[in-house]
Order: C-alpha cells, then sequence, then structure tokens
C-alpha cells in the first residue's frame, strides 16, 4: 500500500525518537526535491534529486504509479506511461542521486495524476535494525495551461450520518489546505481521515462527520472554510440541501 508523504514525515519523527531510546536502531535520513511537479505540454520530462543526509549508504528502490480516487480512498496502479531512471540507487552517505521522468504519453485536456514511490530497501546486518521508509510524491500531466479545479460542496446524510461531498468538475487537481467546518455557534465540527485532502480532475470525495446529532441534522447549517492554490471556500452549506 501506497502511503502519503504526510505519514511519511511523521513516520521519520517517529524513527528519530527511536533512535535516541534505542541506540541499536539505525535510522535514515531522506530528503527529495522538489516534492511534485506539474508537467505542461510540450514538456514531457522532469527530475527528482534524493539526498541521503545518513551516515551510511541507502538502497532505494524508484517506481511510478498511476493514481486515481475513490469517494474515499487513493488507488495506485502500475503503469508504463511514466518512466523512472533509474530504478534502483544506492546513495553514499551526504550524497545525492538524481532520479529522471519521463512521460511516454501526454494526458490530454483533462489532468493525469501519477505518484513516485521511492523505497528504502533495509539492510540486513547482524546487531543491527533497519527500518524501511517510504516517501511518495505526485507528479500532474495536462496539456493545456490554465485548467482549473472547479469544487462544489455539500454535505449528504447516508443511513442517518452526514457526510462531506467535494465534487471537483474541473480539469485540474486541488490540494486543500486548512479545511475546517463549524457549526452555526462556531463549534468545530471533526472531519473522519482528512489527510491531506487532494481531489482529482472529476473526483468526488467524501469525509464522514462527527458531533452531536443536533448540530448536523437535517436543515442545519454549516460553515465551511479551506484554499488551494490561487482559490478560497468560504461558504454556508445546510446538510441535506444537495444544492
Amino acid at each position: 500500500m501506497v502511503v502519503d508523504y504526510s505519514l511519511n514525515v511523521l513516520r521519520a519523527f517517529l524513527l528519530a525518537s527511536m533512535c535516541v531510546l534505542a541506540p541499536q536502531v539505525v535510522g535514515q535520513a531522506l530528503t527529495i526535491v522538489p516534492i511534485s511537479h506539474q508537467l505542461l505540454a510540450p514538456q514531457s520530462s522532469a527530475s527528482f534529486t534524493l539526498t541521503n543526509h545518513s551516515d551510511s549508504e541507502a538502497l532505494i528502490q524508484v517506481r511510478s504509479y498511476a493514481w486515481t480516487q475513490t469517494a474515499s480512498d487513493d488507488v495506485y496502479t502500475d503503469t508504463t506511461k511514466l518512466a523512472v531512471s533509474p530504478p534502483f540507487a544506492r546513495i553514499a552517505a551526504g550524497q545525492s542521486q538524481t532520479v529522471r521522468l519521463l512521460l511516454r504519453k501526454p494526458a490530454g485536456n483533462v489532468e493525469k495524476a501519477y505518484r513516485v514511490v521511492f523505497d528504502q530497501i533495509p539492510e540486513r546486518v547482524a546487531g543491527k535494525v533497519e527500518m524501511a521508509l517510504r516517501l511518495t510524491v505526485p507528479v500532474f500531466s495536462c496539456e493545456l495551461e490554465g485548467v482549473m479545479a472547479e469544487v462544489q460542496w455539500r454535505i449528504d446524510v447516508k443511513e442517518g450520518k452526514p457526510l462531506l461531498v467535494a465534487v471537483n468538475r474541473g480539469s485540474q487537481h486541488v490540494q486543500l489546505v486548512g479545511l475546517k467546518l463549524t457549526d452555526a455557534s462556531g463549534e468545530n465540527i471533526k472531519l473522519k481521515g482528512q489527510g491531506l485532502p487532494y481531489i482529482l480532475a472529476g473526483i468526488e470525495r467524501h469525509w464522514p462527520l462527527t458531533g452531536p446529532s443536533h448540530r448536523l441534522s437535517y436543515g442545519a447549517s454549516v460553515h465551511l472554510q479551506t484554499s488551494g492554490p490561487g482559490r478560497h471556500w468560504d461558504q454556508w452549506l445546510v446538510v441535506g440541501n444537495a444544492d
């Protein structure tokens, strides 16, 4: 299962803490620059720089996946449309490795999304415990510059449970920042499984809501605030109102 980049940041923090408490556990410190790519036609190639900040050699496997979404999950499938080179790399302590991308099939008017996955392969050495690290970065491809995300919001009620719904009817993804819901009295409403809420082009995403039932009953008002690149949403939604 591919894990989002934010989860790996947390994993790296926990791993560093373990190293302080248990010297026999050796952690790795890897960084990637940049943290995403947007390929606009006719551009078909790009590169990442992977740096090993640890004091030992790191063996890295690099793979690419087509990235789609369901209402609640990210889905990654093998692809030949985005090639990576090299697929394996040994990076000495304190050194960097350039990983090149080649888009074999440009996208059309609707943006296509990919994930490039960097897996550190643990070294098996007696008396030393290595923990695998996985980093994933997004790559987007689109034929036209200036395409936009067009996100519409509503709150549905399914089987008695409220659900925040976001539908991206545009041709480009959006990465939401600071997604926040409050009720009419200003109290926060929690979203389950929020993570880093990317919404890919043409995708509908769902987030279950938690809170006292009277705050999220049919007809209740909910204030939504969030932003994305060049966009800001600040609007009131009515629970169960599809408009």
